[in-house]
């Protein structure tokens, strides 16, 4: 596996992730075969996510969204998002246990 640093790309996107955090920085995974986004402020591994869809505006619009500074509010829509999952988990165990004792 290698990874190839891409420096300039038709969409800018190497120089937009760096203007979201200078850590940042993109490679092409020539073993996996796509795109990753990595931070060299990262102590250990420095892989931060990947680019499924290739280079694009959804790569931009995942770091902004899970940067830092946004955490708390990532971490408020994680909970909620797992409280309504739960109720609706509770409410169909619910309408399966009465709909199982009616004649």
């Amino acid at each position: 596996m290698a990874l190839v640093k891409i420096e300039n790309d038709a969409f800018n996107v190497a120089q937009r992730i760096k203007a979201i955090n200078s850590g940042y920085y993109l490679v092409y995974n020539t073993g996996a075969h796509r795109y990753e986004v990595h931070n060299a402020k990262q102590h250990g591994s420095t892989f931060c996510i990947t680019c499924d869809d290739g280079i694009n505006e959804k790569v931009i619009f995942k770091l902004r969204k899970t940067k830092i500074e946004n955490m708390q509010k990532l971490l408020d829509e994680i909970e909620k998002s797992n409280f309504d999952y739960a109720l609706q988990m509770r409410s169909m165990s619910t309408s399966t246990m009465w709909a199982s004792t009616l004649p």
